[in-house]
């Protein structure tokens, strides 16, 4: 009995949809093909993931702290095809301390998903900025 109700039940569901739903559909569907065709990098966890992750793994230096240098570094660095994390570099410098500890994070990053162009993985240069402060 069950299984004779299902396909009318399915059917009604189906048939009895506003045209409006319908065309909604599609294009969450049409939307997440696009994501997945063309995207940005995506860091594990998503991206509001990297400023946990950044704190979680930053150690502020001992000579900065003893000599009160607070700062902000911005940091580039190209996340390759294969997701890895290659090539950081300053972009706004502060003290070189504060620098190098910003470049050390950043090169221990985990992988991250790659930048997607035309449903291949690309390259792609992504800024994040590290900020040492005493609060």
């Amino acid at each position: 009995m069950i299984r004779c109700l299902l396909p009318f039940i399915v059917g009604i569901a189906l048939f009895g949809c506003k045209k409006q739903s319908l065309e909604k559909f599609k294009w969450v569907k049409m939307a997440s093909e696009e994501l997945l065709f063309n995207s940005e990098p995506l860091f594990q966890g998503g991206n509001s993931r990297i400023k946990y992750w950044v704190a979680q793994n930053t150690v502020y230096p001992q000579q900065a702290m003893e000599e009160g240098i607070e700062g902000r570094v911005l940091v580039a660095f190209v996340v390759l095809p294969s997701g890895k994390v290659d090539n950081p570099y300053v972009v706004r410098h502060a003290h070189p301390i504060l620098e190098k500890e910003a470049l050390r994070v950043v090169s221990e990053m985990p992988d991250w998903f790659p930048r997607y162009h035309n449903g291949k993985p690309k390259g792609r240069i992504f800024r994040i900025p590290i900020k040492f402060a005493f609060e």
